[in-house]
């Protein structure tokens, strides 16, 4: 990721089982989101606070009995 400026962000997500986000290698959101539909709706996962430059966001997710899905998005607002 890339911030212009310092800019204020949600992370929305759809996942069937756990997920953990980290930015920059610190973990910002580590759970398991009640929205499970990956194709459907997502729901807010955390807020932070990006300071103007590159950043690295890495994203895993894990689930017992089948393969994962997993839907990521950044609102800016």
């Amino acid at each position: 990721l890339r911030a212009l400026a310092p800019t204020k962000v949600r992370l929305l997500g759809a996942a069937t089982g756990r997920i953990v986000v980290r930015l920059d290698g610190r973990t910002v959101y580590d759970g398991t989101p009640k929205a499970a539909d990956a194709k459907g709706g997502r729901e807010a996962l955390c807020e932070v606070t990006l300071a103007e430059g590159r950043h690295r966001l890495s994203v895993s997710v894990a689930r017992k009995g089948g393969p994962p899905s997993l839907s990521l998005e950044i609102d800016d607002g």
